[in-house]
């Protein structure tokens, strides 16, 4: 299977919840792979942690997860300054909650996308939770307009590129989508192609092998996104 690295920590991770695994939903890129249905889809970028969100109602509960976390040994390191980080056997793990005012997630397509959540499997049989893929992307989008980066480096943009080349109903599965989301997509959309940078970014995430052939099919693909 493509990226197998990040498929390993993630089932790795998803074993060592135990109990929690129903509780979470599985964020960020190292997930990204899951979504491609398209054989022959890149690889996608390593990456070095794991994201999760789950549903914690105040302090009080967030205590008692706390100490679960840590029977399970998920463990706070000293040297991280990022109070949701975990390290768990050398594999560092944010575990964002819910309704904890000073630890939640900070990405506005979080919370409404672990509504719309679905299930999907790995190679070792087991199944973990997921955002649905326009909701996915509009994390996406979300991060990177918050990191400010430039096209060209921005690992968001990178995670949006193979979507836009992996995901094979790409753009029914954003037409069908809660409007809230589908809007947002579109003026992102609409941004990402008004800049000057973006054709030359795109290609810049793309195998140099398969570059110059997929640009314009994912110019395309974002242009239908624009209008929807």
């Amino acid at each position: 299977m493509r990226d197998a690295v990040n498929v390993q920590a993630l089932q790795f991770v998803a074993e060592g919840l135990k109990d929690l695994r129903d509780q979470v939903v599985f964020v960020g890129g190292a997930v990204v792979s899951l979504y491609a249905d398209d054989p022959g889809a890149d690889t996608p970028r390593p990456t070095s942690d794991i994201d999760l969100v789950i549903e914690v109602a105040g302090y009080a509960a967030y205590a008692q997860l706390e100490q679960r976390l840590a029977q399970l040994g998920f463990h706070h390191t000293p040297e991280e300054m990022v109070n949701c980080r975990y390290r768990f056997h050398g594999v560092t793990v944010d575990i964002m909650p819910t309704d904890v005012p000073a630890l939640m997630p900070t990405n506005r397509w979080y919370l409404p996308g672990m509504r719309h959540a679905v299930r999907m499997a790995l190679p070792d049989g087991s199944r973990l939770a997921v955002l649905t893929v326009p909701y996915f992307l509009g994390t996406k989008f979300e991060a990177h307009k918050g990191r400010g980066r430039d096209l060209r480096t921005s690992k968001d943009l990178e995670d949006i590129v193979f979507i836009l080349d992996a995901r094979l109903r790409l753009e029914e599965e954003v037409a069908t989508a809660p409007a809230e989301i589908r809007d947002y997509l579109r003026r992102e959309a609409q941004a990402l192609l008004k800049d000057p940078a973006a054709r030359e970014a795109i290609a810049g995430h793309l195998s140099p092998q398969i570059a110059t052939e997929r640009t314009a099919v994912l110019m395309e693909r974002l242009r239908v996104l624009a209008r929807e």
